[in-house]
């Protein structure tokens, strides 16, 4: 069973107002003992943010974001490495594969496309084409 491991979240940055924002961010996530990892990307949001999206949108579907309203970025990414933490506890799967398949129905894996699925990059570096 292949166990995934939330290695660490890159790209943080302190927002010039920490109540308005959006920011994309990728967390690297690999398995006990492997040197490399995976990255998967997502949005964090603060509530008045979505407010003013939906305002000009209207209704949205909305994956591989999370709300946040800590009161600094250390709140925020400690919320969200606990969240990312529970979510990776019910994607175990048999391969690495099948594993970031699972991570990728909440965060964006950057090996697949939604047209392809696992992208030809992937494939082509592990020899499973």
């Amino acid at each position: 069973m292949v166990i995934p491991i939330l290695d660490y979240i890159l790209d943080v940055e302190e927002p010039e107002d920490i109540e308005d924002f959006v920011m994309h961010l990728e967390a690297c996530i690999n398995t006990e003992g492997d040197k490399g990892a995976d990255c998967f990307s997502f949005r964090i949001m603060t509530p008045k943010r979505l407010e003013k999206l939906s305002k000009g949108i209207g209704a949205m579907l909305i994956r591989s974001v999370f709300i946040v309203k800590g009161s600094n970025m250390e709140e925020n990414i400690n919320y969200i490495t606990e969240e990312i933490k529970k979510l990776l506890e019910g994607c175990a799967r048999e391969s690495w594969e099948e594993t970031a398949l699972a991570i990728n129905y909440y965060l964006n894996w950057e090996y697949y496309d939604p047209q392809k699925g696992i992208c030809d990059f992937y494939k082509n570096t592990r020899n499973l084409t």
